[in-house]
């Protein structure tokens, strides 16, 4: 670091600092290159500094100078780079950023009509790489291992929830339920009919997409409008036993709430509840 910043970084910052690689799913995105995040208590500003280089976006003919400013922008008085900021900073799900996301997602038909495609077709491969079928296989295995494990300790319930959300058109759930349909079978273990699958999105025109596809498991499945930020989850059972959030990849942990409201979890993805 010393190196890179030819002297002019201080020492007080490179004590403090950490520096985190990204790989973000979006090449364009609107993030910069390399940017600074400071940790704050209050209005208070503590020394921790973290300097996040997104990889698919940075240039290595520029890397060393926008880490120097980035670097440089990691004092508190620094004045090297001049922004507007939109809002204060806050929680993601109370921020100008979400606000945003729920409008796209309540009005995604007229997107899609104005742009002529489908979301999905928005990302960067033309899919989501959440639908991957070796990756759904992998997840499938390990769930039916978990199960067999819950069962072997007495421990499985009767009915076994699954949650996703964001299932967006359905199709990852659909090639899930495909699979470990096959593999209960195949295995006779009888897990696949005890399967509570709560599909959850934003808007009630998205989960009418996914109705449809997932449409040779109606029995199993049902459909919850849910804000990703605030997953209250009224009709769960008070043991559900997965959590998969296949393809928010930028929510961190967040809390699920059960039963009459009254218990709640502090969770992360594919996270088990307790009893």
């Amino acid at each position: 670091m010393t190196v890179a910043g030819e002297g002019q970084i201080s020492r007080r910052i490179l004590d403090n600092l950490n520096v985190h690689l990204d790989w973000v799913q979006y090449k364009t995105n609107f993030r910069e290159a390399v940017a600074v995040r400071r940790a704050t208590k209050g209005e208070d500003l503590l020394p921790w500094i973290e300097v996040g280089v997104d990889l698919r976006q940075v240039r290595q003919e520029t890397l060393k100078e926008e880490f120097i400013h980035a670097l440089n922008d990691a004092a508190a008085d620094a004045t090297s780079r001049k922004r507007v900021y939109l809002g204060p900073f806050t929680p993601t799900r109370s921020s100008i950023i979400w606000t945003f996301n729920n409008l796209f997602w309540h009005h995604l038909p007229l997107w899609e009509k104005a742009s002529g495609r489908g979301f999905e077709k928005a990302l960067p491969s033309g899919q989501s790489d959440a639908n991957h079928p070796l990756a759904i296989a992998d997840s499938v295995a390990d769930f039916w291992t978990l199960l067999k494990d819950l069962e072997n300790q007495k421990q499985l319930s009767p009915e076994i929830f699954v949650l996703e959300i964001g299932v967006g058109t359905g199709k990852r759930a659909a090639v899930w339920l495909n699979r470990f349909r096959d593999l209960d079978r195949e295995r006779g273990t009888q897990y696949y009919p005890r399967i509570r699958f709560l599909l959850s999105d934003y808007a009630v025109t998205t989960l009418d997409a996914a109705q449809q596809t997932v449409k040779d498991h109606s029995e199993l499945a049902s459909f919850l409008a849910v804000d990703a930020a605030r997953p209250a989850c009224g009709p769960c059972s008070p043991r559900p036993v997965d959590i998969r959030r296949p393809s928010v990849n930028f929510l961190g942990a967040g809390t699920i709430f059960w039963g009459d409201g009254t218990n709640n979890a502090f969770i992360r993805p594919h996270s088990i509840l307790p009893p």
